[in-house]
């Protein structure tokens, strides 16, 4: 078994990196080794031990304590921001104690659907690639640039162009104000 190195990641990257509103934690790790011009595996050595990543489209990735508090290190924020930030590593989401590993890219996210982020709501926080958000429900529209994403993780047509769908932006308007739904502006 792979042991911890205890002196890496006690210090913040030197490259930060804008959080996603509803960033799924394999999305925005992977982002934060590609902003510090890193392989994914060389960030996660940092983080702690587990096994290879999976691609951030495919599955969450879920922490243990002692990733969580490295990882936000790494990222320059604190523990509390981080938990905000990304659902996924709130304490409800953690891996057990004594758990072998200190990630894990599980082939079902435990709460909720990987789904595309709008890529300009993604462009506007300084993001390039494709980024992923974790969701309830496996579909989002952003209100912002009148996109609908889903699940399909298809990146050949990320989103359809709701310009000529008027009645899906109304519907979803009025779910976010009914309390029920969703609004992507970050």
């Amino acid at each position: 078994m792979a042991e911890r190195d205890p002196w890496l990641g006690r210090r913040p990257l030197h490259l930060r990196l804008r959080f996603l509103q509803d960033e799924s934690t394999g999305s925005y790790v992977t982002r934060l080794a590609a902003r510090n011009l890193w392989p994914v595996e060389q960030l996660l050595a940092r983080v702690g031990i587990g096994p290879m990543p999976v691609e951030p489209q495919y599955t969450e990735m879920y922490v243990s304590r002692y990733a969580r508090e490295r990882l936000a290190i790494l990222s320059g924020c604190s523990e509390a921001e981080l938990s905000l930030r990304l659902v996924s590593v709130r304490d409800e989401f953690l891996m057990p104690d004594g758990s072998a590993d200190d990630w894990d890219w599980p082939w079902d996210a435990r709460a909720g659907f990987i789904v595309q982020a709008c890529s300009l709501c993604a462009a506007s926080r300084g993001t390039r690639s494709p980024a992923w958000l974790i969701l309830p429900d496996p579909w989002h529209v952003c209100l912002r640039h009148g996109r609908w994403t889903d699940n399909s993780r298809s990146l050949l047509s990320p989103y359809i162009d709701l310009r000529d769908h008027p009645g899906v932006v109304r519907a979803q308007q009025r779910l976010n104000r009914s309390g029920f739904g969703r609004d992507s502006i970050p």
